[in-house]
């Protein structure tokens, strides 16, 4: 019962996980493309 839980959860939780670095990278991309334009 406790494994069946375990690996629902880890489930949903990895995607979750693998969005959000996707987006902080998606993110990092922004700021950096920010900070090569010229102002």
């Amino acid at each position: 019962m406790t494994k069946n839980i375990t690996s629902l959860i880890l489930m949903v939780a990895r995607p979750a996980y693998k969005n959000k670095t996707l987006a902080k990278n998606k993110l990092n991309d922004i700021a950096v493309s920010l900070k090569t334009v010229p102002s």
